[in-house]
């Protein structure tokens, strides 16, 4: 994983955040990684001791998780963080 990434993710200016994941980057991979694996949202959730509703906005691409986040999600789904969240994607 890039610096770049880290810093993307951990900073306070949303449009930053957010720019990782425009044009529903998240929404694909996420979502596809999920639907290879035949994982429910509600499963993921429970795993990483989120609610559902809040899963549900970041594989939507409505919500950025945050770094502290996207390591639970690898973790939960055994796939390095930048496979899921692609350090590409940002646009610094």
């Amino acid at each position: 994983m890039t610096f770049r990434l880290i810093n993307a993710i951990v900073s306070t200016d949303a449009s930053i955040r957010t720019s990782a994941y425009k044009e529903g980057a998240l929404l694909t991979k996420l979502e596809k990684i999920l639907k290879e694996k035949e994982i429910k949202q509600t499963w993921l959730a429970k795993k990483i001791n989120k609610s559902p509703e809040v899963l549900n906005r970041w594989v939507k691409g409505r919500r950025t998780p945050t770094y502290k986040n996207m390591l639970k999600i690898s973790k939960a789904l055994d796939i390095p963080v930048d496979e899921i969240f692609p350090s590409d994607d940002v646009n610094n």
